[in-house]
């Protein structure tokens, strides 16, 4: 089990990789700070490249959960993330990108502006709060942050996916208690 300090790190590093699939258009499939006993949490993108550019992207990506890390501070930000950094690394050598150094400094540039600052720990305060969330779920957040949507009509939305979405109301039904 997780302390809180390791599990708000791993919120923040999960949401960062999450913000970046968002704003660099990679499909992102969901996020959890679910131990799985190997990795304090994930975030599930498509893994897909066809050229260089995605490539790019997929590396600024992988360095994302790093980059949100320092960009609000924490201490140890690169703590676990070696296997984000060595498949940054297989893409950097696999597509003849430059250096993890030069990925690293894109995520950190990406995280740094402030929209994703307010994205990454509005997504990170509810993956705290739910563990796991799924893509419409996230880009409902996305919105939020972005100032495109309202709290209220926020609510709406969770409201009525709990009304069509018996397990997403189970969930939801657990934490309003």
């Amino acid at each position: 089990m997780q302390n809180s300090h390791s599990r708000h790190s791993t919120a923040i590093h999960e949401a960062g990789h999450a913000v970046a699939h968002f704003r660099l258009k990679i499909d992102q499939l969901g996020a959890s700070i679910a131990s799985d006993g190997k990795t304090a949490g994930y975030s599930h993108a498509s893994s897909s490249v066809f050229n260089g550019r995605d490539a790019e992207d997929q590396v600024i990506a992988y360095c994302s959960g790093y980059a949100a890390c320092l960009a609000v501070n924490l201490p140890d930000a690169d703590a676990g993330c070696g296997d984000d950094f060595e498949k940054a690394q297989e893409l950097i050598e696999s597509w003849q990108l430059g250096s993890l150094t030069d990925g690293q400094a894109k995520a950190v540039e990406l995280m740094s502006r402030p929209e994703n600052i307010s994205a990454v720990a509005l997504i990170a305060k509810h993956l705290l709060r739910w563990q796991t969330l799924d893509v419409d779920y996230m880009g409902m957040l996305l919105e939020v942050a972005d100032g495109n949507m309202t709290t209220a009509e926020f609510d709406r939305y969770r409201d009525f996916r709990s009304r069509c979405d018996p397990p997403f109301a189970e969930r939801y039904r657990q934490f309003r208690e």
